[in-house]
């Protein structure tokens, strides 16, 4: 993670009218609480009685865009978006042109571990700019996202209407920046990404909200931007070298859950799990992982075998509307934290945490879902519901930070308790030896195997053999077999 420069003195002079954090003193349980732990360290909104009215994100339209930046909880920073409408003409000097503005740019920063609002840092006048004869014209929907990358630089994009019209509605860009959060200033922002590709007479109209990121953008990586209306089309710019990208790849998926979906309507967002994954939600449709050819690899879509109880009534809860996802590993199992009810019903405006089946065999296990009042039940119109996970794997927790627009932010607690020893199986020295054309090959004979989806669907199993095909489409499976020794193995694999 980059270093990013800190000071106490931010907290001292913070000028902010936010209101002050509160704490949902709810009981949570997750089993019988031997487990896994879950609490609430501060939250602000609109159940609460203390979303921010003035100097913070209450304008709704304004603060579409959530990221955390930090190694650990200790230097955690909640980094908002807002644009806010100002007219400004900036005078040209010798060396600069005049430049144009109709928005003020801001990010709201606060303290992670108390949820103090700190110090506003302006952008500077030059960011988010096109040139339009000799005056730089800034464009008309900046700052409409943030994330931090691979390489813990802070990525600002901006909003677009249709990535084929001409300059003013039509400019994709991305900007790699740094912050010194204790003069509240932006030390250096690259543009990584400035597209627009004019068509007098476009066939479509690809409109950009939001985009997600991979790897060190200043350097190799890619950026995601899933496309808003009656399309279910994800662009892929590939980023090499540092090098702005000069075309772009079209990614379009297959499939989503619930079936009744089938575009990807208002403010999607695709997140990158790694080079060939990542996740997509829509505002029809649940949070899935496809692959880069836009299949279906796995999700919320009901195993042939079935839920447990427990998941099924989850899972038949949900709603589709708010969009949001993060997956997560903590002492060696995999979570996902993602949206779960929109603005409506109960809870509204709430995240969920699914525990992952990657040992294979049974259902994925519904963790949390809170607040257990939700956040609110304003409108949330761009569909925003941001979970960013910080991990302290040593001690067990995932400090997670959620953000339901117009409605709230909080940070919540996830964390593994001591507990006794849990029977197991002696670790078998078989490994998955080769896998190619749908075929899993393993190092030796074994007394079974079973493949599974990672999120518990048992899709292929066989006794007494040393290889094992599977009749499904790419993506990530979980193979679990039992050794002639009776001692058991299990390991992840990718399936092209």
């Amino acid at each position: 993670m980059k270093k990013f420069l800190l000071s106490v003195v931010a907290l001292s002079l913070s000028a902010t009218f936010c209101a002050q954090v509160a704490v949902d003193t709810h009981e949570y349980q997750i089993g019988d609480g031997s487990t896994y732990a879950f609490e609430n360290v501060w939250i602000e909104a609109r159940t609460f009685n203390n979303f921010p009215t003035a100097g913070s994100y209450e304008v709704p339209a304004a603060c579409r865009g959530m990221a955390v930046i930090g190694d650990n909880i200790d230097n955690a920073k909640v980094l908002i978006v807002k644009r806010t409408a100002e007219a400004k003409i900036v005078p040209a000097t010798e060396t600069t042109p005049a430049i144009k503005k109709s928005n003020k740019l801001e990010i709201l920063v606060f303290n992670g571990l108390t949820g103090t609002q700190e110090t506003t840092i302006e952008l500077p006048d030059s960011m988010f700019c096109y040139v339009e004869t000799d005056t730089l014209v800034q464009c008309p929907y900046p700052i409409n996202d943030i994330h931090v990358d691979d390489a813990g630089n802070i990525i600002l994009s901006s909003m677009v209407l249709n990535i084929y019209n001409k300059f003013n509605s039509g400019r994709l860009i991305v900007y790699a920046c740094d912050f010194d959060f204790a003069a509240a200033t932006v030390t250096s922002a690259k543009k990584v990404l400035d597209y627009m590709e004019y068509n007098e007479a476009p066939d479509k109209t690809y409109r950009v909200d939001y985009v997600g990121v991979y790897g060190d953008l200043l350097n190799d990586g890619y950026v995601l931007a899933a496309i808003s209306g009656s399309y279910a089309d994800v662009l892929k710019f590939d980023i090499a070298g540092g090098q702005l990208p000069e075309f772009f790849d079209v990614i379009t998926a297959k499939e989503f859950v619930p079936s009744s979906a089938t575009v990807l309507s208002t403010g999607p967002r695709a997140f990158p799990l790694d080079e060939t994954l990542f996740y997509l939600d829509g505002q029809d449709s649940f949070a899935g992982l496809y692959d880069m050819d836009g299949n279906y690899v796995d999700g919320f879509k009901n195993p042939a075998e079935g839920y447990s109880d427990a998941m099924a009534a989850y899972v038949g809860n949900m709603t589709g509307g708010n969009n949001g996802v993060s997956e997560f590993n903590l002492k060696g199992e995999t979570f996902m934290v993602h949206s779960y009810r929109n603005t409506t019903g109960d809870p509204a405006s709430s995240f969920g945490i699914v525990k992952l089946d990657l040992e294979g065999g049974g259902s994925p296990e519904p963790m949390v879902v809170f607040p257990s009042v939700g956040f609110g039940t304003e409108s949330n119109g761009v569909r925003t519901a941001l979970p960013r996970v910080i991990i302290d794997d040593e001690n067990g927790v995932a400090h997670i930070f959620g953000y339901q627009q117009n409605n709230g932010l909080a940070y919540y607690k996830f964390s593994t308790t001591a507990t006794g020893t849990k029977n197991v199986l002696a670790e078998s020295a078989v490994k998955v030896y080769n896998v190619s054309n749908g075929k899993i090959t393993l190092t030796e004979e074994v007394a079974s195997v079973e493949v599974f989806s990672v999120l518990g669907q048992r899709v292929a199993s066989a006794n007494n053999v040393k290889a094992i095909e599977v009749p499904s489409a790419n993506g990530i499976y979980v193979v679990k077999a039992i050794d002639m020794k009776g001692a058991a193995m299990t390991e992840k694999v990718i399936l092209k």
